[in-house]
């Protein structure tokens, strides 16, 4: 999980900015600090809505099972290359 945060930390304004024809999303400076300022807000926030849903709907054990799924979920869909999802 830490591994996920510090890698996608380390290279999401990295990639925003980079150029379209270099694989990236070609944004302002200003647009992909905004990303990455709304993204850093959702790692700390989350977890409180989180905590609230484990210990008032779900139970512990099947939100800690449920996250481990989507966690996982969300690396290998990092993982797959781009040119495979586009064809």
């Amino acid at each position: 999980e830490r591994f996920g945060y510090y890698g996608m930390r380390a290279i999401l304004v990295l990639y925003l900015v980079a150029m379209t024809k270099d694989g990236g999303f070609g944004w302002s400076n200003a647009d992909a600090l905004s990303l990455y300022g709304t993204f850093t807000m959702a790692v700390y926030l989350t977890p409180l809505f989180g905590g609230w849903l484990a210990d008032n709907v779900l139970g512990q054990r099947k939100a800690i099972i449920i996250g481990g799924i989507l966690m996982a979920l969300g690396h290998f869909i990092m993982g797959i290359p781009h040119s495979v999802v586009a064809g």
